[in-house]
């Protein structure tokens, strides 16, 4: 009984903490940054992200080492990871299995100052549907606007649009 208590409680909790990371998002509360053990928060949030996997796709959760700290508001790092999860169970194929791995990068002058971060060590977290080799989802983006919008301004953002797709950021 004691033991079907702490898991209400926990579930209660976590609760708790995705109607908060909800209205943060929502802007109705401020995001509460910390240092976070990514490596430590990955592992705690397994058994939920397994669940949110689906009981028809498998699940695999691989923790490398000396993981960096992270400064994020737990609530939506859980709730990021969640979505990645749930991202890639609605691509996959039944019977597969779903595998987020939780790294790190080490990232050059160079190359910080092209992602616009700083060198050195960074956390990564990747989640791919595994078992279909070469497997490649092309996307399309579109970008929508309402009837009637003048054709200046069409044109100005046709402009700019196709400005980020060409430069080098892209």
């Amino acid at each position: 009984l004691r033991a079907d208590l702490e898991d209400i409680r926990v579930a209660a909790q976590k609760a708790r903490e995705l109607v908060r990371a909800l209205q943060t998002l929502s802007r109705r509360n401020a995001a509460h940054l910390e240092r976070i053990p990514l490596a430590a928060a990955v592992a705690e949030s397994e058994e939920i992200l397994r669940r949110f996997a689906g009981s028809r796709l498998g699940f695999v959760l691989r923790v490398g080492e000396g993981i960096p700290t992270v400064v994020a508001d737990r609530p939506l790092l859980e709730l990021a990871l969640a979505n990645l999860v749930v991202n890639a169970r609605e691509g996959a194929v039944v019977g597969r299995t779903i595998g987020m791995d939780v790294g790190s990068v080490e990232l050059s002058v160079a190359e910080a100052e092209r992602l616009r971060v700083r060198a050195g060590r960074h956390a990564t977290v990747t989640v791919a549907e595994a078992g279909v080799p070469g497997y490649e989802a092309p996307t399309w983006s579109g970008v929508i606007a309402p009837a009637g919008v003048p054709r200046p301004i069409v044109d100005k953002l046709n402009a700019a649009i196709n400005r980020a797709i060409e430069s080098q950021a892209f």
